[in-house]
């Protein structure tokens, strides 16, 4: 068993939780980029999933929040949510081995939209994006909740400042440290295409710095948005979107950040934004301002993207940072800075 605990102590773990009934096996599932250990758990009461959020990630009171959030938009028929249960203490959140676990259902389905994409699926997708959007509207947070997951009437999106303090820290020793570190690398594989991102971020960072600033002055609607929607967490059967997973990132911020992410990831460069937007505004609509902000968080999130994997890999000496998985996601960057450029100049 991998993680922290052995199946033995898992099992232990799993007993708290009498909806389960008896728990028949274990499968430990391969998790997504957080780190969070994900395990496949077959038990009397059908199929969950035991998750394991990384050690000081999250807050404890911002998991709890997220729990409430999602039972809340659960409620209100966004079924394709995952609301953890509680255990025989009335917990949702139990801590063991040096992190915070939850039990979950099994979310049905495959993310496999790249495989089979189909305009129904997409519009399905932005459909229960939109439902989720109008449910954690009117979400009223209490506590330490309020930190992570209020909504306001307009301000500027999280993101936008986030990324432009993102941006500052690449300064050109910093570039230049990472150029030289690229320089050294044996793998070939790496050492290309970190050059090239390095190049391209320097050419296109003018242009997506300054959509940025002038977005410092858009006022949006925020409210408690998912973040990190992508490809891999979005899962289908058949046409049926049935599942959003992974969503520990969740926190207030513009919807157009979350239009950013799961139209950049499905869509990337040659897909119909406009046509999936108006099929997302068919649910719910965007002001002006909230569709200004899609594309320059689109573009900033490329212009970063393929630098986050190289900082970690050869300025934080991340080992982590490795295998063909993570390589696929650093060619997947390059493949739409390479395109951003185009665009820019």
């Amino acid at each position: 068993m991998t993680g922290p605990l052995t199946e033995r102590e898992l099992r232990e773990l799993l007993s708290r939780y009498q909806a389960l009934g008896v728990v028949s096996a274990l499968a430990p599932v391969a998790g997504g980029f957080s780190g969070a250990v994900v395990v496949r758990v077959t038990a009397e009461a059908g199929e969950w999933c035991l998750r394991g959020w990384p050690p000081a990630s999250l807050a404890r009171e911002r998991l709890l929040g997220l729990h409430r959030l999602l039972s809340v938009v659960h409620g209100a028929g966004v079924e394709q949510v995952p609301v953890p249960i509680c255990d025989t203490a009335g917990r949702s959140l139990v801590f063991a081995g040096d992190r915070w676990w939850q039990v979950e259902p099994w979310m049905p389905g495959r993310a496999d939209f790249h495989a089979a994409p189909s305009a129904e699926r997409l519009e399905n997708a932005l459909a229960c994006l939109a439902a989720f959007h109008r449910a954690a509207a009117k979400f009223d947070p209490v506590g330490d909740e309020i930190e992570w997951f209020a909504s306001s009437r307009a301000g500027t999106s999280p993101a936008v400042r986030e990324r432009l303090e993102r941006i500052t820290r690449w300064q050109p020793a910093e570039l230049v440290r990472l150029r030289q570190a690229l320089e050294w690398e044996f793998a070939r594989e790496w050492r290309e295409p970190g050059l090239e991102l390095v190049e391209l971020f320097e050419q296109c960072r003018p242009t997506v710095e300054a959509g940025l600033k002038a977005a410092l002055v858009l006022p949006v609607p925020l409210q408690p948005c998912l973040r990190d929607i992508w490809h891999d967490h979005v899962l289908f059967e058949g046409e049926l979107l049935t599942g959003l997973i992974d969503l520990g990132a969740c926190r207030t911020e513009s919807v157009a950040a979350d239009l950013a992410r799961l139209l950049g990831s499905l869509l990337a460069d040659d897909g119909d934004w406009t046509h999936a937007i108006t099929a997302y505004q068919r649910h719910r609509p965007m002001t002006v301002e909230e569709l200004g902000l899609v594309p320059v968080l689109d573009q900033s999130a490329v212009l970063l993207g393929g630098l986050y994997w190289l900082e970690r890999r050869f300025l934080h000496d991340d080992r982590s940072v490795d295998g063909p998985r993570i390589l696929d996601r650093l060619l997947w960057w390059l493949a739409r800075s390479r395109r951003l450029a185009a665009r820019l100049t």
